[in-house]
């Protein structure tokens, strides 16, 4: 089925916004002529038109009545959103057939786009390849049907069930290879990575996506495994072929020999996603020469406290979060909530663990409200939609307990 070719360039060239969009989805478009591609767009970043409509502005010829617009998510008929609605633009340019791949999860949308489009003559076709479509927008689909960001435990250990040193220094569990197939379908795919001060405070991680030439030349190791072996992954098998979603053998010869190119979803190795990363760290314990907070990355860096409910130092903790401030750090004020239900944390934690709670009631940050921080767009933050927990271990039980992991992959090396 030749559709699912184009579908699939669409989802390559959505993968291009990662990390920009916000709480947008990651959209991508194309325009096809003749059964070659003749136009492409993507989103690119929130607040800025949508793919389709990108396409369509930026493409200066006529559409001809046999041109197929191919778009990943159905487009947008709603007007309460910072840009202008899809549907009658597209209506306007005198599109004559979409194909899309998933029906919109937004309420103000899931479907009415299609009916409108239907009824202004437009053939539509679709859903195609919808599974792979939502895998691609699982944050944006988890935010409208949960109403929070998509949530991945991650985590290793060896294989007698070890995931640190008891003591001296932080113990290596993954392989070189592990940490390029992570940092590659794990961190890649994500908005945000998050840890506990603990984490912080015991391995000082840079919690950013560093990619290696190493998949350029070995995509078959993704594939099989590391060793050989089959190697399990949440992730579907047209997320294997090579980096991105490319199109399967039998679709690509319906493509033009300009979009057989490597795919533009594929990031340069030089220019990995920029994403956020979230502490959890109630008492602002997180030391100032920790790498998260200090440039480059302090700006892509919350840090979530408690504020001063309960902290005895009032006067250290303001001047230091002014200094974190200063770098660009975004602290983020949480009451704290002894219900187990809607707490982090169902128990206290000493000093030196976890999340650093300086509580001594059951209890810890309320989730709802967490996320509603996290999901709002406030100035030059445009919100995240999908979460790797990466530890350490509190920090798992608490996502556990919350009934929070929509996704977990361990890792077993040493």
């Amino acid at each position: 089925m030749r559709d699912a070719g184009f579908i699939r360039r669409c989802l390559d060239l959505a993968r291009m916004g990662q990390g920009e969009t916000g709480i947008n989805p990651l959209v991508g478009a194309v325009l096809v002529r003749d059964g070659k591609i003749i136009a492409e767009a993507f989103h690119s970043g929130f607040g800025k038109p949508h793919a389709e409509r990108q396409l369509l502005q930026n493409f200066d010829q006529k559409i001809d009545s046999k041109d197929t617009l191919y778009v990943n998510l159905e487009p947008c008929c709603h007007k309460q959103k910072k840009t202008p609605q899809c549907v009658q633009y597209i209506i306007d340019r005198g599109v004559k057939k979409l194909v899309f791949g998933m029906i919109d999860p937004n309420p103000m949308v899931a479907g009415k786009g299609i009916a409108a489009l239907r009824n202004a003559g437009i053939e539509v076709i679709g859903p195609v390849l919808p599974e792979e479509c939502r895998r691609l927008n699982r944050g944006f689909v988890s935010l409208m049907t949960k109403g929070r960001p998509w949530i991945t435990i991650h985590r290793a250990q060896t294989r007698d069930g070890r995931i640190t040193n008891s003591d001296g220094p932080p113990l290596k569990i993954t392989s070189f290879d592990q940490d390029s197939w992570a940092h590659t379908f794990l961190r890649a795919r994500h908005d945000a990575i998050l840890v506990g001060v603990g984490t912080i405070l015991s391995d000082d991680p840079q919690l950013n996506v560093r990619y290696n030439h190493w998949y350029e030349s070995q995509s078959n190791t993704l594939r099989q495994g590391f060793g050989g072996q089959e190697l399990w992954t949440p992730f579907s098998d047209a997320e294997h072929q090579g980096i991105g979603l490319l199109p399967s053998q039998a679709d690509t010869q319906h493509l033009s020999s300009s979009s057989r190119r490597s795919p533009a979803g594929r990031r340069r190795m030089d220019d990995p996603p920029d994403i956020f990363r979230i502490v959890l760290d109630a008492g602002l314990r997180i030391p100032l020469k920790a790498r998260v907070v200090n440039p480059p990355l302090a700006c892509r860096t919350m840090v979530v406290t408690k504020g001063t409910e309960g902290i005895k130092e009032i006067k250290e903790f303001k001047d230091k979060r002014k200094l974190l401030e200063g770098r660009g750090v975004r602290i983020i004020d949480m009451p704290f909530s002894p219900s187990p239900r809607l707490a982090g944390l169902a128990t206290p934690l000493p000093m030196g663990e976890g999340m650093g709670m300086r509580v001594r009631e059951r209890g810890g940050f309320d989730w709802q409200i967490l996320w509603s921080k996290l999901t709002t767009p406030d100035g030059n933050y445009h919100g995240i939609t999908s979460i790797l927990v990466e530890g350490g271990l509190k920090t798992w039980e608490a996502f556990h307990r919350a009934g929070l992991v929509d996704e977990e992959v361990t890792m077993v090396g040493g």
